[in-house]
Parts: C-alpha cells; structure tokens; sequence
C-alpha cells in the first residue's frame, strides 16, 4: 500500500510539470489502458465467487479462489465442501469493499506507466527526483578487484 501512495505521490508531482496537451493525452492514455470499473463489478456480481474479477484486474490469489470454489463443489456432498464454499463465499463479499481501491491503483499505474510514453520524460525526471535505485554514483569509481 506505501508503495502505491509513493506512485501516486510521484505521478501527481509529474503532471504537473506537463503541459495541457500532454495532460489531454495522459488522460486518454489512461481511460484506454485501465480496467473498467463496470466490467469488474460485473464479474464480481455473476462470476465473482470464481475470482473473476481477480482475474481481470490481474490480482493476487485469483487461482486459490477458483481452486477453493471447484474444490468445495466437489467435495459438497461432504459438510467439508460447504465450508470450502463459505469460505469463498465471505472472501467474495469482502472484495467488494476492495474493488474500488483496486481499479483507483490500477489507473495510477497506468498514469505512472503513461507517462513517459507520452512526455519522453520518465516520471523521476519530471519530479526531479534521483533515478538511482541502487544509491551509487555513476562517476564514483568502483574497484572491483576487491571483494566487499
């Protein structure tokens, strides 16, 4: 969750260093490339308890709530199987208390990923921010002869 409000943080910075004819295509590249908010409710809604909506928003555990769901059918002539399917049944209904947050993070990814394929700029240098992951200087001198 930090690490998508540090996206977020970042994309706001760098769309404002755009100009409006980029923010104007930023937007249509995010509305083309994004999950639809409709689609996923709608898998939630018929399919949801197969983790369709997981599926389609590319989330984690989507296969163990298909896995759980096949499995508990199968086993539903045993009471196991209807505990199987309960299971599901409240990670259903606990999803779609996350959908919202999920299509909100997808849109800032997209954004994040847009960016520079809009701009020619990647999102650090629009913020000015530093783009060295590893914390080393590219003019430091570096022997490597020497173990660590």
């Amino acid at each position: 969750m930090d690490n998508i409000a540090s996206i977020e943080q970042q994309v706001i910075a760098a769309r404002k260093n755009i100009s409006t004819d980029e923010q104007l295509a930023l937007n249509e590249y995010i509305t083309d490339n994004s999950k639809s908010a409709a689609v996923t409710w709608l898998l939630w809604i018929f399919f949801g308890c197969l983790g369709a909506h997981r599926f389609y928003l590319n989330h984690k555990r989507a296969g163990l709530m298909l896995t759980l769901w096949i499995i508990g059918l199968i086993t539903s002539t045993f009471f196991i199987g209807f505990i199987l399917l309960a299971i599901v049944w409240v990670w259903w209904l606990v999803d779609a208390f996350s959908i919202q947050q999920w299509i909100k993070e997808d849109r800032i990814q997209k954004a994040y990923d847009g960016i520079p394929i809009i701009t020619g700029k990647s999102v650090l240098e629009l913020t000015g921010m530093q783009s060295s992951s590893f914390n080393v200087n590219i003019d430091d001198e570096i022997d490597f002869s020497k173990p660590r």
